[in-house]
């Protein structure tokens, strides 16, 4: 036995009032297979099939007909104006002088405050959030030695960005480059410059490819940061 929305016992009750049907009761849309559906009122014929509902404006209308339709003022999407309101429309902008017009970030103060704060707010978020595996590694590796080290640091040099790992205690940035995204063996451009800036900013650098980090232990890395102290 089953319960009916009101708590009372109904034997074959499925639980929903509204697809319930009494015994002996013919469903409206019984054998209308086929018939296509509309809330709407009246019906139409579309091929062989009897329509139920409004037939549609643009039924039976194609190339020039529907053009001429469209000239006239049918309704459509979208709402039509009229000559005179179009005028109208296009001149509500003119004499209007936009905030920035002839501004540049050397001859306008307001202008570079803007661009600063977006450089500010821009470094601060983190990209991308989630660590890929071989960051996870080394992070895992660092915790293990006891050493202190942040995660996506913005570094301010020429070309500032955010770093992978940074280790404060050493002035050590460590870089885990993925085969892929960084061109191995060679590495982007970008790479280098930056690289070349931390070196004359007086940071430490430490790169490590991602076939490295995959088949590096925990000696092999304490060795390297050993050599850099």
């Amino acid at each position: 036995m089953k319960r009916d929305n009101k708590g009372r016992f109904v034997k074959g009750y499925s639980g929903n009032p509204k697809t319930e049907f009494k015994k002996g009761q013919i469903p409206w849309n019984f054998n209308m297979r086929g018939i296509q559906l509309s809330p709407h009122g009246g019906w139409f014929k579309q091929g062989n099939k009897i329509c139920v509902g409004r037939a549609p404006w643009n039924k039976g209308l194609r190339g020039k007909k529907y053009l001429e339709h469209y000239k006239n003022g049918h309704p459509m999407k979208g709402k039509h104006h009229l000559d005179e309101t179009k005028r109208k429309l296009s001149n509500f902008n003119i004499g209007q002088i936009p905030w920035n017009k002839n501004l540049t970030k050397d001859n306008n103060l307001s202008l570079k405050k803007v661009s600063e704060k977006y450089k500010i707010w821009r470094n601060k978020q983190i990209l991308p959030i989630k660590d890929t595996s071989i960051e996870v590694k080394i992070q895992n590796f660092l915790k293990e030695l006891n050493i202190e080290f942040f995660t996506h640091q913005y570094i301010k040099i020429e070309h500032g960005y955010q770093c992978d790992i940074f280790v404060p205690s050493l002035n050590l940035v460590i870089e885990c480059d993925g085969n892929y995204w960084h061109k191995y063996p060679t590495r982007n451009d970008i790479d280098n410059i930056r690289t070349k800036e931390l070196l004359e900013g007086g940071f430490k650098v430490l790169r490590l490819w991602e076939v490295e980090i995959k088949e590096m232990n925990i000696d092999e890395f304490e060795g390297l940061i050993y050599n850099l102290k």
